[in-house]
Parts: C-alpha cells; sequence; structure tokens
C-alpha cells in the first residue's frame, strides 16, 4: 500500500504508571481522510490523517533515509503477537 511516510520510531523503557518494560517500534504515515457516513456518525474533511501501526523492528533501518512526506510502499502482514492486527515488515 502507497502511502507518505512520517515517521518510524523504536521506543523502549520502563512504564512509570506499571513499573513494567516495554519495547515498541511504531510507524507513522499520512492517508486521505475517508468519509463516513451511517446512522450514528458523519465523518468528513479534507487534506490527510496520520495512521500509526506497529513495525517489525528488524525493519527499522529501511526508513532511515526517508523524509517526512516520501512516498513509500509498505508491506503489512500479520503481527505474530496479536494475529488479528497487522504491522508492517519492510517496503516494496
Amino acid at each position: 500500500m502507497k502511502v507518505q511516510f512520517l515517521n518510524a520510531t523504536h521506543r523502549k523503557g520502563t512504564s512509570k504508571s506499571s513499573n513494567k518494560p516495554y519495547d515498541m517500534c511504531k510507524l507513522n504515515y499520512l492517508k486521505p481522510i475517508e468519509e463516513v457516513h451511517n446512522d450514528k456518525m458523519d465523518y468528513f474533511g479534507f487534506g490527510m490523517v496520520a495512521q500509526e501501526i506497529d513495525l517489525d523492528p528488524r525493519c527499522l533501518h529501511l526508513f532511515e533515509s526517508s523524509l517526512a512526506g516520501d512516498e513509500v510502499d509498505l508491506i503489512f502482514e500479520p503481527n505474530p503477537r496479536f494475529p488479528q492486527y497487522n504491522w508492517v515488515t519492510g517496503i516494496k
């Protein structure tokens, strides 16, 4: 899926609230606003909206030369830890 790259980050440390360790990689990208109209909600607008998705840590380096706004073609696969959700595993 082609998207506009925003950033790729790796964050690890210890949670202040639970004192448990965390280690996560995230990718943020921009996508056009998709209108939603149904009985309970109307959502519309103009421009782009930021989306965040898990990123396979082994792929973080693939984005080191990407700049905000660059078009990238993402590869998605089921996340092994949470198979019901996809994560980014590379770029084409």
